[in-house]
């Protein structure tokens, strides 16, 4: 099997839900646990310090419908273009550093 590990951000506008009819809605960090035929391993999500709610909300519901994925959390500024484009350039190669793909294409942790 192979071990597919995704790197997200928490979307402050899309993945929100504090109600019940959020399963209504699409939400891309839960929809990403919703495929059988892509089954995560791990979640690497960063968000934003001060959307610690959103992000109970969202881990609870991904832990419901993909109990299967480990989930990392990240705490990260995000509040302005300049800070994501740092984050993109700077703190997500440094995250994936810590991964290697084998030749038959599974991901270990170093």
């Amino acid at each position: 099997m192979i071990n597919n590990v995704v790197f997200g951000f928490l979307g402050s506008r899309l993945d929100l839900g504090g109600s019940e009819d959020r399963w209504q809605a699409w939400r891309p960090t839960v929809s990403l646990g919703m495929h059988e035929e892509f089954l995560m391993r791990r979640l690497e999500i960063f968000h934003g310090p001060n959307e610690t709610r959103l992000l109970q909300t969202v881990l609870e519901d991904l832990g419901a419908v993909s109990p299967e994925t480990e989930i990392r959390t990240h705490a990260m500024p995000l509040f302005d273009g300049i800070r994501v484009m740092r984050l993109a350039s700077v703190g997500l190669p440094r995250a994936s550093r810590r991964y290697t793909v084998s030749i038959d294409r599974r991901f270990e942790t170093r």
